[in-house]
């Protein structure tokens, strides 16, 4: 009799435990543009603030924050030092944050300190398009904090994923002109170390870095 009490105990507390991962929903969900209103990153905040309003696919409204500063090291730093495990915050990044992060202006870390979330938007027209032999495409998308669960990780993975099919999110994007670049996920993550370490590569060819 004990060993069956014990059995289905430990059944019940199994299964609590995973519909409190399952039922996991920002009770404030916060973008964080690492900048002054009215920049990229506030763009790149109110594309999906406004989108997941259209749509409904969160419980409660986006709030957009803003963190000024070292085009996004501040709010890096912030992150990963204040809130490394708050699931419901998500980061405005773009490709010019990245050539800071390799060229070492981000302090202490690096592009493996964050966990990197959804990419959807390169911008146009490409250098090459205007007559320049060169290609510089801005892309932009969010990360989170590098502790955050996986539960709350996939949670805005899945999110972004609905998000980016939607005609409410297409609206929004090409309203401010942006081109589709949607990369999710873990697809993202080696996108950004890939950038990262090509934009390294290029910094020592011009010396900026040694």
């Amino acid at each position: 009799m004990k060993k069956s009490v014990k059995l289905a105990f430990s059944v019940a507390i199994l299964l609590s435990l995973t519909n409190s991962l399952q039922a996991f929903e920002p009770k404030k969900p916060t973008c964080l543009a690492p900048a002054k209103p009215g920049g990229g990153f506030d763009l790149t905040c109110k594309i999906a603030a406004n989108s997941f309003a259209a749509t409904h696919l969160l419980n409660k409204p986006m709030i957009v924050n803003f963190m000024p500063g070292g085009v996004g090291a501040v709010a890096y730093n912030h992150v990963i030092g204040q809130k490394p495990n708050d699931g419901d915050v998500i980061v405005a990044f773009s490709s010019g944050s990245a050539l800071n992060i390799a060229q070492g202006k981000f302090g202490k870390y690096n592009e493996n300190a964050v966990r990197w979330l959804d990419g959807k938007f390169k911008e146009l027209p490409t250098a090459k398009e205007q007559g320049y032999d060169v290609v510089w495409s801005t892309w932009r998308g969010y990360y989170m904090g590098p502790k955050v669960s996986d539960t709350q990780y996939d949670f805005w993975v899945e999110k972004f994923k609905k998000l980016s099919q939607t005609d409410e999110f297409k609206k929004e994007r090409d309203l401010r002109g942006l081109q589709p670049f949607t990369m999710v996920g873990s697809e993202f993550d080696h996108f950004v170390k890939s950038e990262v370490a090509k934009f390294k590569s290029m910094a020592r060819e011009a010396g900026l870095v040694k």
